[in-house]
């Protein structure tokens, strides 16, 4: 005899599709209620329904569990499946996370390598400025001595002396034509 709500009949057993576990449960405390029962006089209510008071408790112990039973479901569903959420972040998340822990222990040994360069080149930088400086400080002494020198030339003795070569220039240019004018006509020849 099946009803509605399908419950524990201890005659029959149980007519609904409960998990195993649940189903065992359900089935030994049943059991034990029934075997309860049957030991024990029944002691009737005002009603005179004792054992059918006993029966719709059953009828609620079973649909109690049954509940319990699909929250548990429910429950350990999520719990796996949040599992393998977590998994399969662990599985993406971990490589990508350690390649960028790499390339960022790469970055900053490059960064170190090009400071230590830089430091290096600064050094040298500062060596060359030092030489440059010292160049220019012993050019600076020559050039102030030529410009000195160059101011201390007597122009007017210079231009006098370039006037006494062109006065005695000019006699031997003189003398230099009339020589080659005798050559020229074949006197000497």
């Amino acid at each position: 005899m099946k009803e509605e709500n399908q419950v524990f009949d201890p005659s029959v057993g149980f007519e609904s599709e409960l998990p195993a576990p649940v189903k065992q449960e359900a089935k030994s405390e049943a059991e034990a209620a029934v075997e309860t029962e049957n030991a024990e006089t029944f002691v009737s209510d005002e009603n005179g329904g004792s054992r059918e008071t006993e029966i719709e408790l059953l009828r609620q112990l079973v649909k109690l569990q049954k509940k319990t039973a699909n929250r548990q479901l429910v429950a350990a569903i999520g719990s796996v499946a949040l599992a393998v959420v977590v998994a399969v972040a662990l599985i993406i998340v971990v490589p990508k996370a350690l390649t960028v822990l790499l390339d960022l222990s790469n970055t900053a040994q490059q960064t170190q390598e090009l400071v230590a360069q830089a430091q290096t080149s600064l050094k040298g930088l500062d060596t060359m400025i030092e030489n440059v400086d010292k160049v220019v400080v012993d050019n600076t002494q020559a050039l102030t001595n030529a410009v000195g020198n160059i101011q201390n030339i007597d122009t007017d003795g210079l231009n006098e002396a370039i006037k006494n070569l062109s006065d005695a220039a000019e006699p031997l240019a003189k003398l230099n034509n009339q020589v080659g004018k005798l050559f020229s006509n074949g006197l000497f020849r």
